[in-house]
């Protein structure tokens, strides 16, 4: 889920909703794959919760099929347009699960999409699913959460990219499990295999001010989901890549590069 900030008055009582905000709306957001706007009601600006059934009006994907060429909307599906674009092939397909991922203090429901490598050999396995969305925020700050899942992380890389206009946002895993964002390298203990594990990030605009950098920050797996914690990892650019002077949030996009007969489970 993504969401975006320009309220006035958040920048008077910045820090208080910062904190009131943050893991509170995570917790009571009932999607993982969620993307939202700090402001007075954190607008959402995209989600959705891989629900499963048969009217895709509703927000509803056909479990156990093929994710690409797929495109749920309404019911639980925000911000997203269009369909999903997804590998198909001889390095295997991403499709859909009535199974979701669960996660200790999180609200989730629904169900999830998963991706296995059928080719043989290592690396050069890089496939990708994505889905576009039209959702304009205001200026300011952006939350976003994923839970996923990995059969190995001995030479897999997973990189997930959140587009703002012509600019992006990469966060992920390295080989051996380890989170990463931006340039940032491997940061923290490795992830356990065959475990769900929770991302979220945090993007702050300078408003276009080139000579203010735009911030990054990212929580691995943060265990206190009622206030803010301190970030894993964070940084800054000095090139606005997050943000042009609006949040146009454009696209999400799953990465993997697995080996032979590897898994991923995202929702």
């Amino acid at each position: 889920e993504l969401c975006n900030d320009s309220y006035l008055p958040l920048q008077k009582k910045e820090n208080e909703l910062k904190t009131s905000s943050f893991m509170k709306k995570l917790s009571l957001l009932s999607s993982s794959l969620v993307f939202f706007a700090l402001s007075s009601e954190a607008d959402i600006l995209g989600q959705d919760q891989f629900l499963t059934g048969s009217t895709s009006t509703s927000g509803e994907y056909t479990a156990d099929a093929v994710l690409n060429g797929t495109g749920p909307t309404g019911g639980s599906v925000t911000g997203f347009t269009g369909s999903w674009t997804a590998n198909t092939g001889s390095y295997g397909e991403f499709t859909t699960s009535s199974t979701g991922l669960t996660y200790s203090g999180l609200d989730t429901s629904g169900g999830s999409a998963t991706y296995v490598r059928t080719q043989s050999g290592t690396g050069d396995g890089t496939k990708e699913a994505y889905r576009d969305a039209g959702t304009e925020g205001a200026t300011g700050i952006a939350y976003g959460s994923v839970l996923f899942q990995a059969s190995d992380w001995t030479d897999n890389t997973l990189n997930f990219s959140v587009f703002m206009g012509t600019t992006r946002f990469d966060f992920g895993v390295n080989p051996g499990g380890f989170a990463f964002a931006e340039d940032s390298g491997s940061i923290g203990s490795a992830l356990a295999v065959n475990t769900t594990h929770l991302l979220v990030f945090r993007l702050e605009d300078n408003d276009g001010d080139s000579s203010n950098p735009d911030l990054w920050s990212l929580w691995v797996n943060p265990t206190d989901l009622s206030s803010e914690p301190t970030a894993t990892m964070s940084g800054s650019t000095s090139d606005n890549i997050i943000f042009t002077n609006k949040a146009d949030f454009n696209r999400f996009t799953i990465n993997p590069s697995f080996n032979q007969n590897d898994v991923l489970i995202f929702d």
